[in-house]
């Protein structure tokens, strides 16, 4: 096989092989540096620490991770305009940079669930307020028992990736927002 390469005039060819492995070289680093930004998602963890005397989990130091998530979205847009990527990895690049997309916008709904809730949990520990407001104290303690499970199966599992990979995060926290939302606009009525 070599002995055929060395009969070919490969001077005649020269620019097109450059270019060739030009080219192989950008997209394996493409691929490498996607590889690399999972691989890091893997290991990088969420703070979900007690809360009331660990009778809760709540998530907490999210900065790091929305940024961490900002940045890799940002390379992610960069690296699908090159213009040596091609389609296949443009593909599997946009793939990459919507999931991360998606949970960054989960981080900011988990954020505001959690805001709300920390309002919310002591109003409703309250009999005379259960009381007052059942059909709101209902709604919140069917949200509060999504919150308490979600919470402690994060606590269980807390590595970015996993959260990163699960289908219904987006929907259960914009439906649980607009839930505490009602469920407050409900009490100044």
């Amino acid at each position: 096989m070599l002995k055929h390469i060395k009969d070919i005039d490969t001077e005649k060819y020269k620019l097109d092989l450059e270019d060739i492995s030009t080219k192989a070289f950008k997209q394996h680093k493409i691929r490498k540096d996607m590889n690399n930004m999972e691989d890091q998602l893997k290991e990088k963890e969420l703070v979900i620490e007690p809360y009331n005397n660990n009778q809760y989990y709540i998530i907490k130091d999210v900065d790091h991770i929305t940024q961490d998530l900002d940045d890799k979205i940002q390379n992610l847009q960069a690296m699908k305009n090159y213009p040596d990527i091609n389609q296949h990895l443009k593909i599997e690049c946009n793939i990459l940079c919507d999931k991360l997309e998606k949970f960054s916008r989960v981080i900011e709904l988990w954020i505001k669930f959690q805001k709300t809730w920390f309002y919310l949990e002591p109003v409703f520990s309250s009999e005379d307020i259960k009381e007052q407001l059942k059909n709101e104290a209902q709604r919140f303690e069917n949200w509060n028992k999504v919150w308490i499970d979600r919470m402690k199966e994060s606590h269980i599992d807390r590595k970015v990736w996993n959260h990163v990979e699960m289908d219904n995060l987006e929907e259960t926290f914009s439906q649980g927002n607009e839930a505490l939302d009602e469920i407050q606009k409900g009490m100044e009525r």
